[in-house]
């Protein structure tokens, strides 16, 4: 059940994963972490990019060991981890640009998380987060201002929110695009 799941988020998310890969502009210096990467597929859209380091987090072993599956011919393979509440399992400072996908519902602490995503991140390395302002329930639950406030009180600058329409699902969602303070 778990692997259907996970095929169907690829599908569902490819419209926010194209937004997010273009929003993160990825260079081959970069060193990119994905939080809640699910079906992995926005993942092998970094990796083909060359960037210097590709990670990943999710709470899923399912999605792991799928994700663990999937890529491992890949001549980058990407580090991932097994990753829960807030804390994540990575150095201060580790990566230059983080993302994630429809994850923000599924974080208990979205502040926790936040200041976590600022501490992994370099000094200037840019977060962007991609999802439906209503959660999975259909409650409208993640106004722009609402994530503004969080990311700019875990010191995030530059903050952007863009609304798109995703013509594949037929759906709008939220990219922010913020960089982390020096």
């Amino acid at each position: 059940m778990g692997r259907l799941v996970l095929w169907r988020l690829d599908g569902v998310n490819r419209g926010m994963n194209d937004f997010t890969l273009n929003a993160l502009a990825p260079k081959t210096d970069d060193r990119i972490l994905e939080v809640g990467f699910g079906g992995g597929a926005l993942m092998g859209q970094i990796l083909e990019t060359g960037a210097a380091l590709v990670a990943g987090t999710d709470v899923s072993e399912v999605a792991l060991s799928r994700a663990r599956k999937r890529y491992a011919a890949a001549a980058d393979r990407p580090q991932l981890a097994r990753c829960g509440e807030t804390a994540l399992p990575f150095a201060d400072a580790a990566f230059t640009k983080a993302c994630a996908v429809n994850g923000i519902y599924f974080w208990p602490d979205i502040g926790g998380r936040v200041q976590e995503l600022r501490r992994v991140l370099e000094p200037g390395g840019r977060l962007v987060l991609c999802y439906s302002e209503a959660g999975p329930d259909g409650v409208p639950d993640f106004p722009p201002d609402r994530v503004e406030a969080v990311l700019i009180a875990a010191g995030f600058a530059d903050v952007r929110t863009d609304t798109t329409y995703d013509r594949e699902n037929g759906t709008y969602h939220r990219t922010v695009v913020v960089r982390s303070m020096a």
